[in-house]
């Protein structure tokens, strides 16, 4: 018999080959940009997930496309979409036997991290206090997501806030903001950028391999790398249709910013409602102004033109494609912004400490005497990656291991 939460939270059977399917198709996108932004809206619902389902009041979500296109077929899992006895196993396995290896476990893992906890994950203690209306908006937008075509262009998610409060209400439609990648995010967009190139071999980086190989593919590498990095000396300045020198090679390259287009008001007051992130107020002041929260990152730096100038500039890739070139006060300005509406900073003496710590694994079965489900303690290391304060007033760091 089926697990009693099951009408509610659809199983891993019903996602885990409609999810591939998607990944596959976004790696065959002649468009990397187009590619990014797929990635990009799996965090974003992930974010929505877990910042909305359990709100009050009913939210209602949908993806809109730039381009009004029809969606991909739908892809039916091995098992069916009724729940079956080992459906999961079977939708599992399936999967896994069309996909290469290090992609089925590095696709599984992000998908694992940011949907399926959310979407086939959750208790029935939890799903008593959702908004399965809210919910089930959000779902649907998750498996639109999964048959996006190539031709929609840009994509993003809209929601449209129902009050409990009252019977009548303004039906406001509200862009949310596509969040930015994070760094396990975009390590694994940049996983799929390598996996597009004629020849790429995805067992040279198969997480399988012991310490001693993966030590060899690297040493094997490097003289790869040191023969390419003339080229990349050769390449570090490029000149644009002004003569400004660009440069890739500077530590401000891949900051992350913010800005609002059109510019708020300076005397925009932002008064955030019941439990409402940053975010959420700067999303809704935007949208009532009539302006919209856009995040980028810098992807080129021009140095000043004189030793006693300071008229430096950085060059921002918009989420939505653009570009524009920010100075000194409009970099501090987009950085400071950014770091407002996440809550968190790469901008502290704390980013790039190393730190360990012990979690608890499954023990492998080559392991003598090793039962099912056994486990037992890891030492993993990492570092600090971003700086925050939680809303206690706890201050606290985010680490990647």
């Amino acid at each position: 018999m089926a697990p009693n939460w099951v009408p509610l939270c659809r199983s891993m059977q019903v996602y885990c080959e409609p999810f591939f399917a998607s990944i596959n198709n976004w790696r065959a996108y002649e468009s990397e940009e187009l590619m990014r932004n797929r990635i990009e809206l799996i965090q974003t619902a992930s974010s929505i997930l877990h910042n909305f389902s359990q709100k009050p009041d009913k939210h209602e979500f949908d993806l809109v496309f730039e381009n009004d296109v029809e969606l991909l077929p739908e892809v039916h899992p091995t098992a069916g979409k009724d729940y079956v006895v080992d459906g999961d196993q079977m939708a599992f396995k399936a999967a896994m036997k069309t996909q290469p290896k290090v992609l089925f476990h590095k696709g599984g893992v992000y998908f694992q991290d940011n949907l399926l906890k959310g979407i086939a994950g959750w208790s029935a203690e939890i799903l008593a206090i959702t908004n399965l209306e809210t919910r089930k908006t959000i779902i649907d937008s998750i498996e639109k997501l999964f048959r996006i075509p190539e031709e929609a262009g840009m994509a993003h998610f809209v929601y449209v806030h129902i009050p409990s409060t009252t019977e009548y209400f303004k039906r406001v439609v509200v862009d949310f903001p596509t969040v930015t990648l994070d760094h396990k995010g975009e390590h694994f967009y940049r996983y799929l950028q390598a996996s597009r190139k004629p020849g790429f071999d995805f067992d040279l980086d198969d997480l399988g391999k012991s310490h001693n190989e993966a030590t060899m593919v690297v040493a094997a590498e490097q003289p790869k790398k040191k023969r390419a990095r003339q080229d990349e000396k050769e390449d570090e300045w490029e000149a644009d249709a002004d003569g400004v020198m660009w440069t890739r090679k500077h530590h401000s390259i891949g900051s992350l910013v913010a800005a609002h287009f059109p510019p708020l008001e300076p005397q925009t007051h932002l008064v955030p409602l019941h439990n409402e992130t940053a975010a959420q107020t700067l999303a809704h002041a935007a949208s009532a102004s009539g302006s919209k929260l856009f995040r980028g990152r810098v992807t080129k730096y021009a140095p000043p033109s004189a030793p006693s100038l300071t008229d430096q500039l950085y060059h921002i890739r918009w989420e939505d494609g653009d570009e524009q070139d920010f100075d000194e006060i409009d970099i501090q300005r987009g950085m400071d912004l950014y770091d407002q509406i996440e809550g968190w900073t790469t901008r502290h003496p704390m980013v790039g400490i190393r730190v360990a710590a012990y979690f608890p694994m499954p023990v492998k079965h080559g392991k003598g005497g090793a039962k099912d489900g056994e486990m037992e303690q890891v030492l993993f290391c990492g570092g600090v990656t971003k700086f925050g304060r939680a809303l206690t007033g706890t201050i606290v760091s985010h680490s990647l291991f």
